[in-house]
């Protein structure tokens, strides 16, 4: 089985809204924000952008089908690992997203300083910086496949978080993102995993460097 295919994108593509940022820490867009503030916020925002490496690891899988007439089955992505909401898919994109480890530092480091605002900040900015980063990358998927199911990661629903060490290892087969064995908890931390399930053939993707 072949390694994942990396898809390095702009950084515009990351840039959440900032009524989206702010709604993360509970702010409202609309409330007036002191200046004082406001400039934190945006320094932070500015900040996440400065720290950020976005890559997408991804790779097209057909589902396990079982041969009439033999009872064993051959797979590129087994039935197991197929959440009920994808149920049906002839095939599977998995994906990989990460913002890299220098957000991760730049937390913790702020949490060292006992800087909790500008942690918290930072923290709320790259959650909404990996989500527009997915979105992104499903709007490429279904531009190429069609509509396609949900997009789901684990952790939802019937597939457990703790199986994305097997995703991260068996199928993507990278260590820039590392799925502990345990808990399936991913670093570094602003990084994710999704799933697609896809009813027909697909085309190639064409950006990818």
């Amino acid at each position: 089985m072949k390694t994942a295919n990396i898809l390095i994108p702009d950084k515009n593509v990351i840039m959440p809204t900032k009524k989206r940022y702010l709604f993360r820490v509970a702010m409202k867009h609309s409330t007036a924000i002191p200046k004082a503030l406001n400039s934190v916020i945006n320094r932070i925002y500015k900040k996440g952008l400065e720290l950020s490496e976005p890559v997408i690891y991804w790779q097209d899988f057909p589902v396990e089908i079982e041969n009439p007439g033999n009872d064993k089955k051959t797979s590129a992505f087994p039935i197991y690992l197929i959440p009920s909401r994808l149920e049906g898919s002839s095939s599977i994109t998995l994906f990989a997203s990460t913002l890299g480890s220098k957000i991760d530092q730049q937390i913790k480091q702020f949490i060292g300083e006992e800087k909790i605002l500008e942690a918290t900040l930072l923290d709320a900015w790259a959650s909404e910086s990996v989500e527009a980063l997915n979105k992104w990358f499903d709007g490429k998927l279904r531009a190429r496949s069609g509509k396609g199911t949900m997009r789901f990661s684990p952790g939802y629903d019937d597939l457990p978080i703790t199986y994305n060490n097997e995703l991260m290892t068996d199928f993507l087969k990278i260590n820039a993102i590392v799925a502990d064995k345990e808990t399936g908890i991913l670093t570094p931390k602003k990084s994710t995993i999704c799933l697609i399930g896809w009813l027909n053939e697909r085309g190639e993707i064409n950006e990818s460097r």
